[in-house]
């Protein structure tokens, strides 16, 4: 415990103020002040982040958006000084979250590649492909466009890769 001597409604009095536990860390603490709530400055700093953590959020995001370009310049930037770490970096991610980066892709190839046909393919058609016959796992048939225009979804078929590469390299 810790007396503090002060002066409140014009008479002197001893406050005594005991042990607390800190709101963030959940250590025990002799307080300094009647109002401390919190046992070190970075306590303190870590609460009023939480606290406004949507501010701070709005406020990066609003200047990533006003300085896009900037951005990409500093990102290309930091990624040509040393390539090699950075590669070694994505193939550490890669391997720690394997299902988490597979899921992505699979979202990426079909809403953003193929405009969510290629789920509606699989439904339709099964996961065989449409030249051979060959039936295969959502990671060896893919969706091709028939159209040669990544951009017109309307007309796509699924193929084995096997299948795929002779179609594009022949």
């Amino acid at each position: 415990m810790k007396a503090i001597y002060g002066v409140v409604d014009g008479k002197r009095k001893i406050i005594i103020l005991e042990t607390r536990k800190c709101e963030v860390c959940g250590n025990e603490f002799e307080p300094k002040k009647q109002e401390s709530k919190y046992c070190s400055r970075q306590c303190g700093k870590k609460a009023d982040y939480k606290r406004h953590a949507k501010y701070y959020c709005n406020k990066s995001s609003e200047w990533y958006h006003n300085n896009l370009e900037r951005a990409k310049k500093r990102r290309q930037d930091r990624y040509w000084k040393n390539p090699e770490y950075w590669r070694s970096k994505t193939r550490e991610y890669t391997k720690l979250h394997r299902e988490k980066v597979r899921k992505l892709d699979n979202e990426y190839k079909d809403k953003i590649r193929h405009g969510g046909k290629r789920k509606e393919l699989i439904q339709k058609n099964g996961l065989k492909c449409s030249f051979c016959g060959k039936m295969g796992d959502k990671f060896t048939i893919v969706a091709h466009h028939i159209t040669f225009n990544n951009q017109d979804h309307s007309k796509q078929i699924l193929l084995c890769r096997s299948c795929h590469a002779k179609l594009h390299h022949s």
